[in-house]
């Protein structure tokens, strides 16, 4: 087995002034100390869409590298990012943002994504997505729907509905 200490190393900068330093964490803070494997995932999305933001679908994943990782590869085989033109992939990046109110800009507007900006089955196939990933998402932090079950019904039965709904 392979030492993972390298992809989970993280980088602290100090203030260089000792009346910089705060008691409470800064923004820019949480940036500086973010896990190497993250940052590298985010600078992928970032080049590949062609922007300088990471979209809020990817941004919320940040805690959990190796699922941001494995969420991202799969995200770009199934949309074939590679293959699209920059407007696309812009447009792609923008849909899975969020807006102030934190809905998707796709789900929020899906008139203008569906029929104007692309096509309406890679709207659907973004639509699907984004489903996927915020269900596995809520499995994974452990929320599950408030669904009425008996005590004898236990989480694996809950978790088989959930798989079957999807």
């Amino acid at each position: 087995m392979s030492d993972r200490s390298s992809v989970l190393q993280t980088r602290t900068v100090r203030a260089a002034h000792p009346l910089a330093e705060r008691d409470e964490p800064s923004p820019v803070d949480s940036d500086i100390t973010r896990p190497i494997a993250v940052q590298t995932v985010f600078q992928d999305i970032a080049k590949t869409f062609e922007i300088s933001f990471v979209p809020e679908l990817f941004e919320d994943m940040r805690h959990r590298p190796s699922y941001l990782n494995t969420a991202w590869t799969l995200f770009k085989d199934e949309m074939n990012l590679e293959c699209l033109d920059r407007r696309t992939k812009r447009v792609i990046a923008l849909a899975v943002s969020t807006n102030e109110a934190g809905n998707f800009f796709i789900a929020a507007m899906p008139d203008a994504f569906c029929r104007s900006a692309l096509d309406p089955a890679t709207g659907e196939k973004l639509l699907s997505t984004i489903r996927f990933f915020k269900a596995f998402d809520r499995y994974l932090s452990g929320i599950m729907p408030a669904i009425a079950f008996g005590r004898r019904h236990g989480r694996e039965q809950l978790f088989a509905r959930r798989i079957s709904e999807l």
